[in-house]
C-alpha cells in the first residue's frame, strides 16, 4: 500500500469517546497506511459498465481494484474493538441531519456491510484495522434493483432459442395473425416482424433471478468522504440493527450513518473521518461508438465499425441512437428548399413563399432516420461525434437527428462542448430547427421512480392535463435546454398586470435559450405557482413560467445571439443538477460560463432518479411557443445538411 506521508487529507474527529479513555488520554485514531491519492482524478471506467455498473477504483483506469486503508487505534481500553467503515458522496447530498439524507449515496466496506468487524490487538496494546473500500452501485443491496438484467449482453446469442420461438409463434394461429397485422401496420416484411417479436420475447424473458443490477443505482460523481466508527461490545449491543446492518431500514426508510454517529448523544462511539479522499468524474468515451438497439428495425446500409447493432457495441458503446417521439399532426409545408447556412434566405422570401403556395402545399410529418450511420457517426481522426439533419434532393423531408447516453446517473454537472446547427439565416429567418440538450429519465420502470410527491401528487404521464387523476409516484423526469426562434415575452395572461407585451426589435438576431424542468406539476414546493415566477441566483433574477396548475413543466427563457451560440467552432452548455437546485449555464469556454436560468426546490420538484443525456436537432411546431414570429409550415425544407458535432461531454 502507498504510505500517506506527503498526501494531504482533511481529517476530523467527530466525537471523542470518554468511556474508552484511560490515564494515557482519550482514544486516538491514526491513518497509518493507504493507497489513497487525492491528487489523482478518478475517471469512470466504461468497461462492462453498461451491464454491471460503474466501479471505482478500476485497475484499467487507476491501477487498483480497491481503496486500501490501515488505521492504528491507541488508548482503547476494552478487550475487543468493533469498527465499521463508511464512505459517502459529499458533492450531491442532502445535509446529513435531514430525513432525506437516507437518499444520499453512501456505503461501507464489504467486510462491514451487514455488521461491525473486529480490530486486531497489537503487542503494544493498540488495535490495527485493515480494510478496503470499493465504490459501486446499489451499495445497500436494495431489493428493488435486483432481478432480471435488461442490460444482459447474452440476450440473443441462443440462435436455437430464437428459431424455437419463431416456430412457437407460427404454430399459434391467433398469435401469428397478430404478427401479420403488426407487420402490415409497420410496413415490414412478415418474417422481419416475426423475428423482431421473437427476439423481444427472448430478451425480456432472459436473466430472471437474483441479479444485483448495480447499474440501476449507479455511483455518483464528485467528492467522497471516509468515515471510520469504533466502539466496544457495550456500544455495539446498543446500536440499532438498521445501523449495524447497512442493508436494513425502518418503516421510515434508511438511516444515514453519518448523522447517527455524529450525534452529540452518541458517546458510545469514536469516529474518524476524511472529508474528501477522492473525486470522481465521467468523460463520455465517444470513440466507443454508437449502438443501434436490435429491437428496432433500421436499414443497415450505413452500418459501420462505429455504428451498428453488434454485441461489441452493446457492451462498450456509451452512446445510442435517440428517436424523437413523432407527433401524428401533419404540417402543410411550402414546397421550397433553401440553403439556410451557405445561402441567404431572406425575410422577404419567407413572406412571399408563405402566400405564394397557399393552394400548393406539401403535407408531411416530421420523421426520424431509418438509416443509422447516414446522419450520425464517429470521426476517428479527432474522436468527435458528428450529426446532421440531412438534405434530400428528390423528396421533401424534415428529419430529426438525435443521440443519447446509455449509462444513467443521479445528479451531476453536465458540460457539453458542442457545435450545433445555426437556427437563423443571415437575414434572421428561422430554419425550423430546435437545438436541444436534455437530461431525461433512464427508464419508466418502477426501480427508477422519483420520490413520492406529497399532497396532490404528480400528473400521471408526460403530457397529461386537466382531468387526469394525479398519482403519488412516477418515473418521468426531464431537465433541458431547448433553443429555437420564438418570443422572449409570454402572452398577457401570464403577467400579474395582464398587460400585453411585444418582443423588443433587438431580439431580431437572437434565439431563445429555454430552460425547463419537467416536475410533472407536483404541487409540494412551498412556492409552487402559475404564470411568471421569480428566482434569484448570484445577484441575478430569473423568471420561470408555468401555464397552469396541471402543466407538467416550469420554463424560463433567455435571449442569445444565434451567431454567438452556433456561429463558431463550438460552444459550451452546462446543466448542474443537484438535490435542491438546477443551474443552466453557457459560454465560449468552460472557464467562462454565465448563468442563464435557475430553479430551486422552493418552486419546483427536483428529480432524484437516474437520467441519461440527450442531444437532438429536431423539428417542432411553432404553436407550442405562443407569439413565435415564424410558422413551421412556412419554413422551407433544408437545401443543405444542417450539421453538428459533439466534442466532449463531461459529468462532474
Amino acid at each position: 500500500m502507498k504510505n500517506t506521508s506527503g498526501i494531504y487529507f482533511v481529517v476530523t474527529f467527530l466525537s471523542i469517546l470518554v468511556l474508552h479513555s484511560c490515564s494515557n488520554g482519550p482514544v486516538h485514531i491514526e491513518l497509518t497506511d493507504s493507497n489513497l491519492n487525492e491528487n489523482h482524478q478518478y475517471l469512470l471506467d466504461y468497461t462492462n459498465a453498461y451491464e454491471y455498473g460503474f466501479v471505482v477504483p478500476s485497475m484499467k483506469q487507476d491501477g487498483a481494484e480497491s481503496f486500501q486503508v490501515s488505521f492504528k487505534v491507541d488508548h482503547f481500553d476494552a478487550d475487543t474493538l468493533y469498527y465499521k467503515l463508511f464512505y459517502q458522496n459529499e458533492t450531491y447530498k442532502f445535509p446529513d441531519s435531514l430525513e432525506l439524507a437516507g437518499e444520499n449515496f453512501y456505503g461501507t466496506s464489504e467486510s462491514t456491510l451487514e455488521h461491525f468487524s473486529k480490530g486486531v490487538r497489537q503487542d503494544d496494546g493498540s488495535f490495527l484495522i485493515e480494510d478496503e473500500i470499493i465504490i459501486r452501485g446499489n451499495p445497500r443491496n436494495e431489493d428493488i434493483y435486483f432481478g432480471k438484467n435488461e442490460h444482459n449482453v447474452n440476450r440473443n446469442q441462443d440462435t436455437s432459442g430464437l428459431a424455437n420461438m419463431i416456430l412457437k409463434i407460427k404454430n399459434d394461429q391467433n398469435w401469428y395473425a397478430d404478427i401479420v397485422r403488426k407487420a402490415e401496420s409497420n410496413g415490414l416484411d412478415v418474417d422481419i416482424q416475426l423475428m423482431l417479436d421473437a427476439k423481444w420475447i427472448l430478451f425480456n424473458s432472459n436473466g430472471e433471478g437474483a441479479n444485483n443490477n448495480r447499474w440501476k443505482r449507479n455511483l455518483r460523481v464528485g467528492n467522497y468522504s471516509l468515515l471510520l466508527v469504533v466502539t466496544d461490545k457495550n456500544g455495539l449491543e446498543k446500536t440499532p440493527d438498521h445501523v449495524v446492518n447497512t442493508t436494513a431500514k425502518t418503516d421510515k426508510g434508511f438511516t444515514n450513518p453519518y448523522h447517527f454517529f455524529a450525534s452529540d448523544s452518541n458517546e458510545l462511539y469514536t469516529s474518524f473521518s476524511i472529508d474528501s479522499f477522492i473525486n470522481i468524474k465521467a468523460e463520455i468515451p465517444l470513440a466507443n461508438g454508437i449502438y443501434v438497439p436490435f429491437k428496432r428495425h433500421y436499414t443497415k446500409a450505413y452500418f459501420n465499425d462505429y455504428v451498428n447493432d453488434h454485441d461489441e457495441l452493446f457492451i462498450n458503446a456509451a452512446i445510442e441512437i435517440q428517436e424523437t417521439s413523432l407527433h401524428s399532426k401533419e404540417v402543410e409545408n411550402v414546397p421550397v428548399k433553401a440553403k439556410f447556412i451557405t445561402g441567404d434566405y431572406t425575410k422577404q422570401e419567407y413572406a412571399d413563399n408563405s402566400t405564394k403556395y397557399e393552394n400548393n402545399r406539401v403535407k408531411i410529418r416530421f420523421t426520424n432516420t431509418h438509416e443509422p450511420g447516414k446522419t450520425f457517426g464517429i470521426d476517428t481522426t479527432n474522436n468527435t461525434l458528428w450529426f446532421k439533419n440531412p438534405y434530400y434532393e428528390d423528396e421533401f423531408r424534415k428529419e430529426n437527428v438525435g443521440i443519447r447516453t446509455r449509462h444513467g446517473l443521479t445528479y451531476g454537472k453536465y458540460t457539453f462542448k458542442i457545435k450545433m446547427a445555426n437556427l437563423l439565416t443571415k437575414d434572421n429567418v428561422w430554419t425550423g430547427l430546435t437545438n436541444a440538450l436534455w437530461l431525461v429519465k433512464e427508464s419508466d420502470d418502477q426501480w427508477n421512480s422519483r420520490r413520492i410527491c406529497q399532497g396532490e401528487g404528480f400528473m400521471p404521464f408526460y403530457g397529461a392535463g386537466e382531468g387526469e387523476k394525479r398519482v403519488p409516484q412516477i418515473s418521468y423526469s426531464e431537465i433541458d435546454f431547448e433553443i429555437l426562434k420564438t418570443a422572449e415575452v409570454w402572452p398577457w395572461t401570464s403577467y400579474e398586470d395582464k398587460q400585453e407585451r411585444d418582443d423588443p426589435p433587438s431580439n431580431d438576431d437572437k434565439v431563445m435559450v429555454t430552460c425547463t424542468n419537467w416536475d410533472m406539476a407536483c404541487m409540494q414546493p412551498k412556492n409552487f405557482g402559475i404564470g411568471i415566477q421569480k428566482t434569484q441566483y448570484d445577484g441575478k433574477e430569473f423568471h420561470p413560467h408555468r401555464w397552469n396548475e396541471f402543466y407538467n413543466a416550469l420554463t424560463a427563457k433567455w435571449p442569445e445571439k444565434d451567431t454567438e451560440l452556433f456561429g463558431g467552432e463550438y460552444y459550451f452548455f452546462q446543466i448542474e443538477w443537484s438535490p435542491t437546485e438546477i443551474i443552466w449555464r453557457l459560454g465560449p469556454s468552460k472557464d467562462d460560463l454565465r448563468v442563464v436560468c435557475y430553479m430551486n426546490e422552493d418552486i419546483t420538484t427536483i428529480p432524484n432518479n437516474q437520467m441519461v443525456a440527450l442531444i437532438t436537432q429536431e423539428y417542432h411546431f411553432a404553436e407550442w411557443w405562443p407569439k413565435s414570429p415564424y410558422k413551421q409550415g412556412n419554413v422551407p425544407f433544408p437545401g443543405e445538411d444542417l450539421n453538428g458535432r459533439l466534442y466532449s461531454l463531461e459529468i462532474e
